[in-house]
């Protein structure tokens, strides 16, 4: 009776051929959830500074009224966003400059907002938020 199985030297060497390939990977799947990661972190700074226009037009002040540093879910709150806290993503709004920045390792996104309301003539409005 013949008994086919694989030796331990083709075991070994498939385990080799496996840890290249996860060597190479999983850096690279790391690097393409950063770039994820900042990518959202702009959009989500891009939804806040128009909710804060929104806010900006009812209330005549931004979020947050006085000059304290705020955070997502208090911004979420206020601004009626539904803005997820990712992972290692710190989001945070102040009314001295006016400003928001969305922070992680290695990175800090921000945008400035414009310190009045525009004022629209002739169908065109002036307002271009700096990112």
């Amino acid at each position: 009776m013949s008994v086919k199985a694989f030796s331990l030297m083709e075991l070994m060497i498939v385990v080799v051929i496996v840890g290249v390939i996860a060597l190479f990977g999983i850096p690279n799947y790391q690097r393409t959830i950063d770039i994820a990661v900042a990518k959202d972190a702009v959009s989500n700074l891009k939804l806040i500074a128009a909710a804060q226009q929104r806010y900006l037009a009812r209330n005549s002040s931004y979020y947050p009224s006085s000059a304290t540093t705020v955070d997502v879910h208090s911004i979420n709150d206020e601004l009626k966003l539904n803005i997820s806290q990712q992972q290692g993503v710190t989001y945070s709004c102040t009314n001295t400059a006016p400003q928001c920045s969305a922070t992680r390792t290695g990175w800090t996104y921000s945008i400035t907002l414009p310190t009045s309301l525009p004022v629209c003539t002739a169908g065109t409005c002036p307002y271009t938020p700096t990112y």
